[in-house]
């Protein structure tokens, strides 16, 4: 309102003077004909001036309505995020500083949305690899328990082995939102790894279940020695035994080569 006064005051009162100038100099009319002329200027001035203040309130609302209005929805959008209410994507409605702004609020809403998925799943697959070892170690103990089996050197250290995987897996669970999560996921390989005897660690680790589900696993294994990770072939191999005796029926053989 104030733009607007000053523009007005500076173009209508700059034009009033200098028409009342231009007809005193040039004396084109009377001392009636002056006044009557001054007081017309006067009404066109207040008419115009009226004019453009409406004409200035109509084009400064659709304005600002068009900046208002979307600001205050990505703030209601902001507000239900942040109460963990679903939201969204937001409609783009103008091509200026607000679209762009409600443009990066979509992209960041998709990517919030994309980490959200990738932190379920990860959460759901951690769930499943913890479950893996966590049942190899209750069936051992429990037949150790019922003296089902007796213990030995190599039994045990199976079961530390598990006990030690699963121990790595509830770290990586606990550092899943941190910056730590690669570091846990990343195995260094400093030697090269025997194959055959972390393939036969893990088919040990199954003889109970097998035998209780009266499953066989026939072997067949090279000996050989790689640059690799001797935990993440574990848990590979574990998960497709796991998966094999689950869905298997009884007597089947299970052949590992």
């Amino acid at each position: 309102m104030v733009v607007i006064g000053i523009v007005i005051w500076i173009a209508g009162v700059s034009v009033k003077d200098f028409a009342c100038f231009l007809a005193n100099e040039l004396n084109i009319a009377g001392r009636e004909r002056q006044v009557f002329f001054h007081q017309t200027m006067n009404f066109y001035l207040l008419r115009a001036s009226v004019i453009a203040v409406l004409f200035g309130i109509i084009i400064h609302y659709i304005w600002v309505r068009r900046i208002i209005v979307p600001i205050q929805a990505l703030s209601t959008a902001m507000k239900q995020m942040s109460n963990g209410n679903e939201v969204t994507s937001m409609r783009i409605t103008a091509r200026n500083e607000v679209g762009e702004l409600t443009n990066h609020f979509n992209t960041l809403l998709k990517k919030i949305k994309r980490a959200e998925t990738l932190r379920n799943e990860m959460t759901a697959d951690l769930a499943h690899e913890v479950r893996t070892p966590l049942s190899n170690l209750t069936g051992y103990l429990e037949a150790l328990k019922d003296e089902v089996i007796a213990p030995n050197k190599k039994l045990l250290q199976s079961l530390y082995s598990e006990a030690e995987r699963l121990k790595r897996m509830i770290e990586q669970l606990h550092h899943l939102s941190e910056k730590k999560w690669r570091y846990y996921m990343h195995d260094y390989k400093t030697k090269a790894v025997d194959v055959e005897a972390v393939v036969h660690e893990v088919i040990d680790l199954y003889y109970i279940k097998c035998k209780s589900e009266n499953i066989r696993i026939k072997k067949d294994i090279e000996d050989a020695h790689f640059l690799v990770s001797s935990n993440m072939l574990k848990q590979a191999l574990s998960n497709l035994l796991d998966n094999a005796i689950r869905y298997a029926v009884e007597d089947t053989i299970i052949r590992v080569k």
